[in-house]
């Protein structure tokens, strides 16, 4: 039964620090991977739309109980939704609530599709979304490793290993296009997508290492812009966020290299712990994911629902 006591509205300036801090009660995003403040805000904020249009709250007596953020991603009229509802108030219908007034926006601003991801495990979660008229349609998996040292790997002399330069959009732009340009779900960046990504938060271009090959760039490795730490662990987190490598370029030993690197570069930074996530017919990235280290933590189950 839903009450009607609750509030459904959209963000207003103020609501900032209560949104974020409803996701760090929980201490992990809707796949299990550890968050922080800033990672929880980069979310929120986008680029072409402002978080009074792409943020919904739940509200009662004056509390924010409840949050739902959607991505839009109009070139292939998707949007991304991401919900929490405070441990206390669920069960309430509250998450219905927010889903009832996220679709109809997304149906407004045209968009086609609208998917969610959470975690395999999550009953309560999947029954709410098939309630929904959202279908399970793709899987991920999550893969961690904790490096107590190090890492290091021999590079092929063929490989020259960098940082992307500041003057660099455009390739790492075209490069993460070639790279995802037929796994399931990919929406093709833009420069302008791409330039705001690396410069969001404490966003630095010494994030994204690069392989190189002729002084040609065919791989990358983009990492977290910032640890965060685990509540339940106290240990420091980091991400691979975004692994490619040229299509044409695959089968040289170019992705172990990157990644190698990418850790590398994490673990200069105090990360004790690195996630990782593969899709789950990418066969190539879960195997050399293992190869190096990473053992499977939890499978996330992505759901769709048709807004035309």
């Amino acid at each position: 039964m839903i009450d009607s006591a609750y509030l459904i509205r959209n963000y207003r300036s103020g609501d900032l620090e209560s949104c974020v801090g409803l996701w760090l009660l929980e201490g992990q995003d809707q796949t299990g991977h550890c968050i922080s403040p800033l990672m929880v805000k980069m979310l929120m904020e986008k680029l072409g739309f402002s978080m009074e249009e792409t943020v919904l709250v739940a509200e009662k007596d004056g509390d924010i109980v409840g949050c739902l953020n959607m991505v839009p991603e109009m070139g292939v009229k998707r949007a991304v939704i991401y919900c929490v509802v405070h441990q206390h108030y669920r069960r309430h219908g509250i998450a219905t609530l927010l889903f009832d007034k996220a679709t109809r926006w997304l149906i407004d601003m045209g968009v086609a599709l609208a998917h969610v991801e959470i975690l395999k495990s999550n009953a309560v979660a999947s029954s709410l979304l098939s309630k929904a008229e959202f279908k399970p349609v793709h899987q991920h998996i999550h893969m961690q490793q904790i490096i107590d040292v190090k890492p290091t790997e021999i590079v092929s002399p063929d490989i020259v290993i960098r940082h992307l330069a500041q003057n660099e959009e455009t390739v790492l732009t075209d490069l993460q296009n070639l790279a995802f340009a037929q796994h399931w779900g990919y929406n093709p960046n833009t420069v302008g997508e791409i330039t705001y990504h690396l410069k969001q938060g404490n966003g630095s271009y010494q994030n994204v290492i690069l392989a190189c090959i002729d002084n040609k760039p065919v791989g990358y490795c983009w990492t977290t812009p910032e640890p965060r730490t685990n509540l339940a662990t106290g240990k420091k987190c980091g991400s691979i966020l975004m692994l490619g490598v040229d299509p044409d370029y695959q089968n040289k030993g170019i992705g172990r290299a990157v990644l190698i690197a990418g850790m590398s570069s994490l673990f200069d930074r105090g990360i004790e712990v690195v996630e990782i996530t593969a899709d789950s017919v990418n066969e190539k990235a879960i195997s050399l994911y293992k190869a190096v280290g990473f053992k499977q933590q939890a499978v996330s189950q992505c759901y769709e629902k048709d807004l035309t």
